[in-house]
């Protein structure tokens, strides 16, 4: 196994850890024991509060958990993503990098294995370290990385296990999972002039944690208060978008990808690559000069 890795930057570009061949089957059966440790002694799993306290034998779980669709796409044709370089580990500002990931896809599974990365994991040339080689210390000429031994989360066919929100926070925006839009917020949403909702009742009762929690942001953020049709008919062109207008208003998909992609769309997650024109979809909200 050759593991991905995040980066900080947003959007996230998701690179290769080249690993030499011979250890690449050493890395595997780590990230699997690692995975099978992740679960040892859970006996209740929790669906995400971010109000509760969890037990010692007890682990959150998010159902329908969005992690990006490139991942899964390099995941399942490892040689498509780019490499990572030694830049990306020691930069001028400390490693570009906040996650590594491991997979497992045997057996028509999809599993994805989470690690929190910080700047305690590289060892540096020039920081007074060692290695020892062939009975004498010699001074380090390449950057190290250390691989914890545990997990942040696990992913598994749709599911996000996590056992500790400070860690996941690291790698994830969870602001809309933390962010839940209420039942009359729900029905704002759905009788918004803007929109034309089919059914607000199908809607709120069939609406994931997720989508619950985008819709709660696009309210928070006056998105379809402060915008006009022609502005988001804009925007929508400017990414590659198909927006779905009925007349004069926005007519809401009654679920699956149409309608993840819509929310998304709203809370300004979609972007065009400035380099190749793709569409894109970001991991956060930080803004360009903060």
């Amino acid at each position: 196994m050759n593991p991905f890795v995040f980066t900080h930057e947003d959007p996230v570009r998701i690179l290769r850890m080249p690993v030499e061949q011979q250890s690449a089957a050493d890395v595997r059966a780590m990230f699997l024991d690692l995975s099978k440790d992740f679960f040892k002694g859970i006996t209740e799993y929790v669906d995400f509060d971010p109000g509760y306290k969890l037990n010692e034998d007890e682990c959150f779980q998010i159902r329908e958990f969005s992690v990006p669709d490139e991942l899964l796409a390099v995941v399942a044709a490892p040689m498509t993503a780019d490499d990572m370089v030694e830049s990306d580990l020691v930069g001028n500002t400390g490693p570009r990098i906040k996650a590594i990931i491991g997979y497992d896809l045997s057996g028509g599974k999809k599993e994805l294995m989470f690690q929190a990365f910080d700047a305690k994991r590289v060892f540096s040339p020039g920081r007074g370290i060692f290695r020892f080689s062939q009975g004498v210390f010699k001074e380090l000429k390449s950057p190290v990385v250390s691989i914890e031994q545990k997990l942040a989360g696990v992913w598994r066919d749709g599911t996000f296990y996590f056992t500790k929100l400070g860690t996941v926070r690291r790698i994830f925006d969870f602001e809309v999972y933390e962010l839940q839009a209420t039942e009359e917020q729900m029905t704002e949403f759905a009788s918004h002039a803007m929109i034309k909702c089919k059914d607000a009742a199908a809607l709120s009762k069939t609406a994931s944690r997720w989508s619950r929690g985008k819709i709660a942001r696009i309210l928070k953020n006056q998105v379809l208060d402060t915008s006009t049709l022609a502005h988001l008919k804009s925007a929508a062109e400017a990414v590659n978008f198909d927006i779905p207008i009925k007349g004069k208003r926005i007519e809401l998909p009654e679920g699956g990808v149409q309608l993840k992609r819509l929310l998304q769309f709203l809370d300004d997650d979609m972007y065009r690559g400035p380099v190749s024109d793709r569409q894109f979809l970001s991991s956060g909200k930080r803004e360009l000069g903060q």
